[in-house]
């Protein structure tokens, strides 16, 4: 290796550790920041999780009903209506 090349890849390796090290940082930052929001808004975070739990009872729910034998409304109320 050429004295050059030696420069170039002794550069490119500081370059390597301090994009290493930004890209750390950043991460941490990220992190903190998150863990900050989650906690100020602790409220919007529960919502988000319910709504998306709820979506995913309605598609499983969705998912069993297409899967079983097709009924009348009229069947459906007289059993609501039987059962008050």
């Amino acid at each position: 290796m050429n004295g050059y090349n030696f420069y170039l890849n002794k550069n490119l390796t500081k370059d390597m550790k301090k994009s290493t090290q930004a890209q750390a940082s950043l991460k941490l930052a990220l992190k903190d920041a998150l863990v900050e929001t989650i906690e100020e808004n602790r409220d919007l975070v529960k919502d988000i999780f319910y709504d998306a739990l709820e979506d995913i009872v309605l598609k499983q729910a969705i998912k069993t009903g297409l899967k079983t034998k097709v009924v009348s409304k009229s069947s459906i109320l007289n059993i609501i209506s039987s059962n008050k």
